[in-house]
């Protein structure tokens, strides 16, 4: 699966409501954020490697977005696993996340000698993993 997206947010006065138009011609503006989602997934049920009810499934989800006023990027990268096999089940899930920011300037002039400007990183990493016999109480 593929998908591109845009968030789009214009404020409005209190106590304003925007019509029911469509309001497609909000987009377009550098504050917009830019969304690309990509996904892919896996199950098989009948895999039958150890018996008649093994199955494995897997899959991963990819976004990025960009927003090009801040010269934002976020790559987000989450992944899971899940397998059986006789009696026995593992499952497992990852995340990994990581952004980059320039920071703008904010009408302000930045002296020469600090004229270069530094890109903000982030970055996390997580994961779970279990697993377990089932029917224990047969």
């Amino acid at each position: 699966m593929a998908a591109w997206d845009k968030l789009v947010e214009d404020f409005l006065p209190e106590g304003w409501t925007r019509s029911a138009y469509d309001s497609g011609w909000l987009a377009g503006d550098s504050d917009d954020v830019d969304e690309w989602v990509v996904a892919a997934a896996w199950k098989q049920e009948d895999l039958q490697w150890l018996g008649d009810d093994d199955s494995l499934a897997a899959g991963v989800y990819f976004v990025y977005r960009e927003q090009p006023s801040t010269s934002s990027q976020v790559h987000i990268i989450d992944a899971f696993l899940k397998l059986r096999l006789w009696e026995f089940f593992v499952e497992a899930s990852s995340t990994r996340s990581w952004a980059a920011r320039t920071p703008s300037r904010w009408g302000r002039r930045i002296p020469s000698r600090t004229s270069t400007r530094t890109r903000t990183r982030t970055s996390s990493v997580g994961w779970r993993a279990w697993g377990g016999r089932t029917g224990c109480g047969r």
